[in-house]
């Protein structure tokens, strides 16, 4: 309840913590995936190792930190990220579709899938919420 109500009188800190959510699960990933390297890959069906994909989300969630610092986040960079993770999605689920992953690979491709779909879901809210907030607004919503 308290994620709704923040969305309802401060959408910019809703953005701005599910930014910082989607900065947290890009870096874990991408360490993850640089220290499972070639192994982790041959289990997802892939033909070499992550850790380059890891190197990527390493870089990725920082900048979306860097993004989610400022008190007023900057919404041409928060749907720069929400573009970035909705073509992550249609493009994971075009490579599960085409089959290339292992079975393993599949469903964990999936469930990373649905989770940045979720992420980009409530960043789309967000942005959409605090581009349409004003102080006023947030003075009448709290009365």
């Amino acid at each position: 309840m308290a994620i709704l109500e923040t969305l309802r009188t401060d959408p910019m800190a809703f953005l701005r913590n599910v930014l910082r959510t989607n900065a947290a699960f890009s870096i874990l990933s991408g360490v993850l995936m640089i220290g499972g390297g070639a192994g982790l890959g041959r289990w997802l069906g892939r033909s070499g190792s992550v850790a380059p994909d890891g190197v990527v989300l390493l870089v990725f969630g920082g900048l979306i930190l860097w993004i989610a610092r400022r008190e007023t986040v900057n919404l041409k960079a928060a749907t720069a990220v929400i573009a970035l993770d909705a073509l992550y999605v249609v493009d994971t689920a075009r490579q599960i579709l085409t089959g290339q992953f292992s079975g393993a690979g599949n469903w964990f491709y999936g469930v990373v899938t649905l989770l940045v779909l979720d992420l980009a879901v409530m960043q789309t809210i967000g942005a959409i919420r605090s581009a349409r907030t004003t102080p006023a607004t947030l003075a009448a919503d709290r009365s």
